[in-house]
């Protein structure tokens, strides 16, 4: 070979190593320069973890401290799978558990029987503390391949919920004197809630600590606060590399709420809607006791109830989520109306036609339960004639009296802070039918909520404004401090407060001897209100049921000074008479009466009347008045 030749042999490799190692060195640099991020990332991630530091849900408590609803910490046990099927670890713990070597037990047993071993170990380990059976445990780390049950490759399992941390504890470290590597007793927050009673207010959680129902789910962004977080490396048998801890977020916990519910209040409505319940055995009853004067809901309940922890029975919150038509409660609006407008007095007197009229363009004939003649104003009330009502309701006319019953809070949500409140059923008057200003005054042909009477009737015993219902008294942060305070707010003045003294006037001779509402009377407190039988609408049907009623009752008491509304509705109640003065009445009895007896006890009214506004309500009053 010429020394030409070699030389350009020689040439052409130093060109090649060139070539190489510039590619090589390219590399480098692209890998340290462009790519070190993600692979150090990628690695990291093997290594680090955020471990979450859960923050506390804020707690619950009625008007008066008394504690509803409280987080606790409790740790969860968490499988992470990826470290049941780390060989060398799997290897080194079955050599442990069979007194044989590394190389002995390599030599005895496949990979794959290895780790079935061990995962039977584990699940034993695993088993007896939780009070779980082993093979339960195998199938929630397992999957099956043919007749070989295998450990799930990647993701995690939680096993338990809920445990003591002092349990949780202890069963950590147990787990690393018998060679459980993987599993973990992370730290949670578990919901306690002190009452079985309130369930439709308080409402429940979802497995993610995320409010569901009721006031949980309402005001969820308030309660639930703000998980925080640690860096923690680990080796790779999951042991955490102490040295190596990085930085820490502390958790942001949830505000706290107080609510305007009374537990003794409560627990006086819940005894005697039960008694009912249990009577006359209805397709379901509603009671809810209000404070006209500030809007604030003192008790709520609906039967039947639901079980909290299985999430079975009724989840429906009746009192803001389910309507009826009202019947002659309902009667309040087109009075007021009338008296409001100057149109009539208490002593004007309307013929009643004895009870039966068939007026031109009415395809059907109004009637009365009893044959009455000429009638005052207020004997329209106290004894609930329907051809009166619509006397006085055809002075308004259509758009009147259609203006009055948007004026009460009808057709309309409330605002209240609860979870699916509905907004009724009240047509555009432009779509009333030939009957509808004969059937609308005395409560058919609209369909409402308890709460949106409950409202109506304190608009009418609280001097004419219609207040927007709140069960929330206050907001505070961790710290105690206070986030937001109740404040009453007027929505809308329906009526003028002379028409609203004059309306009191007639509902407080509805429950004196002669009215159809005398069972609603109690010992020392005097009380007003109205009845209602409304004959119940089968949606399915469509049409009214021979023989099936919605019966309620909207009142308040004492007559002078008002300190509680209290609407009771009973849905198709068998058994008895099917009205309102005998069915609903009695139970609004045996509920304003014992309340109103504790509220005297504890200082906040007299016999006379209110002595003292809520605790938790600020004096001042916002809100416009009625156009």
């Amino acid at each position: 070979m010429s020394d030409r030749a070699l030389g350009l042999r020689i040439l052409a490799l130093s060109c090649g190593f060139v070539l190489v190692f510039s590619i090589i060195s390219w590399r480098l640099v692209y890998l340290q320069l462009t790519c070190h991020q993600r692979r150090s990332s990628e690695v990291e991630s093997q290594h680090v973890k955020l471990e979450a530091l859960p923050a506390r849900r804020g707690s619950l408590v009625d008007r008066n401290g008394e504690l509803l609803a409280s987080d606790k910490p409790v740790r969860d046990v968490v499988v992470d799978c990826k470290h049941l099927n780390h060989l060398p670890f799997v290897l080194r713990v079955v050599a442990e558990l069979e007194s044989l070597t590394e190389r002995e037990v390599t030599e005895k047993y496949s990979e794959q029987q290895l780790r079935k071993i061990y995962l039977g170990h584990v699940a034993e380990v695993l088993g007896v503390p939780l009070g779980l059976p082993k093979q339960e445990v195998l199938a929630k780390l397992s999957y099956k391949r043919g007749a070989v049950m295998r450990p799930k490759l990647k993701g995690e399992v939680v096993l338990a919920r809920g445990l003591e941390e002092e349990v949780g504890e202890q069963f950590q470290q147990n787990l690393y004197s018998r060679f459980v590597r993987g599993v973990e007793c992370r730290k949670a927050m578990s919901r306690h809630y002190a009452t079985e009673r309130l369930g439709h207010v308080i409402g429940f959680i979802d497995h993610a600590h995320v409010g569901a129902e009721g006031v949980e789910r309402a005001l969820n962004s308030l309660l639930m606060g703000k998980d925080g977080y640690r860096e923690v490396s680990r080796d790779r048998n999951g042991d955490e590399i102490l040295a190596f801890r990085g930085d820490v977020a502390e958790p942001r916990h949830g505000c706290s709420v107080r609510l305007t519910i009374d537990m003794r209040i409560q627990e006086i409505t819940e005894q005697a809607l039960d008694a009912v319940y249990a009577r006359v055995n209805p397709e379901k009853a509603m009671a809810v006791v209000v404070r006209p004067a500030t809007g604030e809901i003192l008790s709520l309940v609906n039967r039947p109830d639901f079980d909290r922890k299985k999430k079975e029975q009724n989840l429906r919150n009746y009192v803001v989520e389910a309507v009826y038509e009202p019947g002659s409660t309902f009667k309040i609006v087109p009075v007021g109306g009338v008296l409001d407008r100057r149109l009539v007095s208490l002593k004007t007197k309307i013929y009643c036609h004895q009870g039966y009229l068939q007026d031109a363009g009415m395809p059907k004939a109004l009637r009365d339960h009893h044959p009455y003649g000429e009638l005052t104003v207020a004997k329209i009330i106290s004894k609930s004639s329907n051809i009166g009502t619509y006397k006085l309701s055809s002075k308004l006319g259509r758009q009147g009296l259609y203006g009055y019953i948007q004026a009460f809070g009808f057709g309309r949500k409330t605002g209240v802070e609860l979870s699916g409140e509905i907004s009724g059923i009240v047509h555009p008057a432009k779509r009333w039918s030939g009957t509808s200003m004969s059937r609308i005054g005395m409560g058919y042909e609209v369909a409402v909520t308890p709460l949106q009477m409950a409202m109506a009737m304190g608009s009418v015993a609280n001097g004419g404004r219609l207040l927007r219902p709140s069960i929330v008294s206050g907001v505070y942060d961790p710290d105690g401090k206070v986030v937001s305070r109740f404040r009453p707010e007027v929505v809308s003045e329906p009526i003028s407060p002379q028409a609203s003294q004059l309306l009191r006037m007639a509902l407080a001779e509805a429950t004196d001897d002669g009215g159809t509402g005398v069972q609603a009377r109690v010992e020392n407190w005097t009380v007003a209100g109205k009845t209602g039988t409304a004959q119940r609408y089968d949606e399915r049907l469509g049409r009214y049921v021979k023989g099936k009623y919605v019966v309620s009752f909207a009142g308040y008491a004492p007559r002078e000074n008002p300190e509680l509304v209290v609407v009771v509705v009973v849905d198709d109640p068998k058994n008895e008479k099917r009205f309102g003065g005998t069915v609903a009445a009695p139970v609004f009895s045996k509920i304003i009466g014992p309340s109103l007896d504790y509220l005297a006890i504890q200082g906040e009214i007299g016999k006379s009347g209110p002595l003292l506004s809520s605790s938790h309500a600020d004096k001042q009053v916002s809100g416009g008045r009625r156009k």
